[in-house]
């Protein structure tokens, strides 16, 4: 007796199709039907593939292209499958956008306080954030060591080596936020900035700037002449 085919074969063929051989594998009317019978669980989609096929002139290029309002006038074709279709079509771009996005450099004390401005203010709740940039003074990370007031509890000096590590930078910059008044550097602020100075240096890592961003404003300390023998030349 020969063996009785089922819709739920012939979906689970187009599935193993792909997955043994990937998109090049396919036809291109057998991909939208691979799609569609997650969109259309209950119904034999072999013919919605080929009248979506049909519509589009056999350019699957245009039905990935298409708007939902456009693929709902296909028949077979509801708001549910149109959705996922573009899904498909949109997720690329979407990763192609990212992809493509400049990073944000920090190569002195005005594109640091930008960056900061940009970012961190108006500051909603108190932290010491470190950020790290590679050897193109491009940042890669922004990471909270401490959350809450300086004044009750401490930086861990391994906190501070372990991030930078993790992260390999090039530089770092360290950035107080403070969500009241005041930008002016407390007695904590200069013990943060003495230790980072001590740890970073034998390191090799850069030590470009401490950052107190206040509701009022902003202070970058490696532009204070105060404090500029701690930093980086």
């Amino acid at each position: 007796m020969a063996k009785k085919l089922s819709r739920e074969g012939h979906r689970q063929r187009l599935r193993d199709s792909y997955i043994e051989g990937g998109l090049g594998s396919m036809k291109e009317h057998n991909v939208l039907e691979l799609i569609l019978t997650y969109a259309i669980p209950r119904k034999d989609v072999k013919g919605t593939a080929y009248e979506l096929m049909n519509h589009f002139d056999n350019d699957i290029g245009k039905v990935l292209s298409a708007d939902v309002q456009e693929l709902c006038s296909v028949s077979g074709i509801g708001e549910s499958a149109a959705t996922l279709i573009k899904l498909f079509a949109d997720i690329p771009e979407r990763i192609e956008e990212n992809g493509t996005k400049p990073a944000d450099v920090i190569n002195d004390y005005i594109s640091a306080k930008e960056y900061v401005k940009i970012h961190f203010s108006p500051p909603v709740k108190e932290e010491l954030i470190l950020i790290c940039t590679n050897n193109a003074d491009e940042v890669i990370s922004c990471d909270t060591l401490l959350e809450g007031s300086l004044y009750k509890q401490d930086l861990e000096p391994m906190t501070l080596v372990e991030c930078a590590f993790r992260h390999q930078a090039s530089s770092a910059i360290l950035v107080h936020t403070k969500p009241r008044n005041g930008y002016n550097p407390s007695e904590k602020d200069t013990d943060m900035l003495m230790r980072a100075s001590m740890l970073l240096k034998p390191l090799e890592i850069n030590f470009n700037d401490y950052i107190i961003v206040a509701k009022n404003g902003s202070l970058s300390m490696s532009n204070d002449i105060r404090y500029v023998l701690y930093f980086s030349s």
